[in-house]
């Protein structure tokens, strides 16, 4: 029984641990590559925990970051870990309940001795990863929309989607839409520079965090580090490109992960017929589990739309959260109370709301 851990200095060898695992969790949000980005973004220091017995291994990507360096005054250094943006925590390429048992265990002591105060998941709906930890109870927050591919073109058209959606998909072809696809690492300045401003626009719309306004430094080390593994659907109207999004995969499985709408461009009604040219392009690669996210509630819109493109699946979502020492959390709070009274409401349900 062993573990190390990775940074990504040691790439080949996180790959090659990764490359080990069922073809089915080999997920593109486990990579070295997709880690690089958030360490570049400035997210924090990517590490792998690898935790071996008797031929059994489990990976665990995280992005390590210090407490201390956000102003706390603490008697040592100390630290918390939480995944990259999108979905994270253990995989594992057995259920044997003795080897989780033991990594889970192995990693309590590993966080114990770095120093560790907290930690924060948000697990895989699509690998239902939250099975893996049992040293936390996974809080199940809302159901994740995923269509299933390895149905056939026609049954995807009529069962899984609704009236409504099939109604937009015709419009959008009576609109006489066209589409265009590229691989990350076939895509020209102007065209990334044309996503990131319908982008921005739509976050503007929504009134997003800060965060989410990645730069263009993000998404030009993007089309670098996850080349073969992006893909980026544009919808033009004549030559206007009114609708895009970026879709991330690898595997059998690819997400929904960033795009956006030009406001003047929703009368055409772009995103279902996006959304249906996309389906047929992920399955003549191979993929069989497209999952396109959720919203806030099962009530809410975002929801709902998602929602008419799989009328029958889901995969719940759960999140995780671990406070690993108590008395120094609480301090950090404390402290963040004491200096960011106005936040304390607003971020009540964050596990580390010390850091906004």
């Amino acid at each position: 029984m062993s573990y190390k851990i990775l940074t990504l200095a040691q790439r080949d060898e996180w790959n090659r641990y990764f490359k080990e695992l069922p073809i089915e969790q080999q997920d593109v949000y486990f990579t070295p590559e997709y880690y690089e980005l958030y360490e570049k973004n400035g997210d924090g220091k990517a590490q792998c925990f690898i935790f071996e017995k008797d031929g059994e291994i489990a990976l665990y990507p995280f992005l390590l970051n210090s407490v201390n360096e956000l102003g706390y005054k603490l008697d040592k250094e100390y630290f918390d870990i939480q995944g990259a943006y999108g979905y994270n925590g253990l995989i594992s390429i057995t259920n044997n309940e003795i080897f989780l048992k033991e990594f889970n265990n192995t990693f309590l002591d590993f966080c114990k001795n770095k120093k560790i105060i907290a930690e924060f998941i948000r697990f895989n709906p699509v690998i239902q990863n939250h099975k893996f930890c049992v040293y936390l109870e996974p809080i199940y927050t809302l159901d994740n929309v995923m269509i299933d591919l390895s149905q056939s073109e026609e049954s995807i058209w009529m069962k899984s989607f609704d009236n409504g959606v099939r109604k937009a998909v015709k419009k959008g072809i009576r609109n006489k839409l066209k589409i265009e696809f590229y691989l990350g690492k076939d895509l020209s300045n102007v065209l990334l520079d044309e996503f990131i401003s319908i982008y921005y626009s739509t976050m503007d719309r929504q009134s997003a965090e800060k965060y989410y306004y990645f730069n263009k430094g993000f998404f030009q080390n993007l089309i670098i580090l996850l080349a073969d593994s992006s893909l980026f659907t544009f919808v033009f109207k004549d030559t206007k490109i009114i609708s895009t999004e970026l879709n991330l995969f690898s595997g059998k499985t690819a997400y929904g992960f960033l795009g956006g709408t030009l406001r003047e461009g929703y009368k055409f009604a772009p995103n279902s017929f996006l959304r249906f040219e996309l389906i047929k392009k992920l399955k003549h690669k191979g993929i069989i589990n497209y999952s396109i996210g959720g919203g806030s509630s099962k009530h809410d819109n975002i929801y709902k739309y998602k929602k008419s493109f799989s009328r029958y699946l889901d995969s719940n979502f759960y999140i995780g959260k671990k406070i690993h020492n108590s008395e120094i959390f609480n301090e950090v709070i404390r402290q963040w109370e004491d200096r960011f009274p106005e936040k304390k409401e607003k971020y009540s349900n964050f596990l580390l709301k010390y850091r906004y």
